[in-house]
């Protein structure tokens, strides 16, 4: 029961550390956004474009902790008694729920620049 509870938090830091760290790389990139929406680009096309560039670095640290999770939960089979280390609804759960927010810290700044006049964007205000 403990071991669950360590993970839900671990799970829980781990959802607000991505959402921080995607939420602000968007809120920089917001000039960005006013140029290319200046320039002519449609709200979809760059709402896309920041999805894409923005779940790059999720789907990477997904795959890397994927890894070192499967590694660790070796250790641990060994260490701890009844514990499965390979359990594959906690992983697809998991990985299911980075994806959404690591998607949702993306969409939700870019669908706010798109809305945003592109001269107040590229003007900084």
């Amino acid at each position: 029961m403990s071991l669950a509870a360590f993970a839900l938090l671990a799970l829980i830091l781990a959802i607000t550390g991505v959402y921080g760290v995607i939420t602000l790389t968007v809120n920089q990139r917001m000039r960005e956004i006013g140029v290319r929406l200046a320039l002519g680009a449609n709200m979809a096309d760059v709402k896309l474009l920041m999805l894409r560039w923005g779940m790059r670095p999720v789907m990477i640290g997904m795959a890397v902790g994927l890894g070192a999770s499967l590694l660790v939960g070796r250790v641990l089979t060994s260490l701890l008694y009844d514990i499965v280390a390979t359990d594959p609804l906690t992983y697809v759960v998991a990985l299911a729920m980075m994806t959404l927010v690591g998607m949702t810290a993306v969409y939700v700044p870019a669908r706010r620049a798109a809305r945003i006049d592109p001269v107040d964007t590229i003007r900084g205000q």
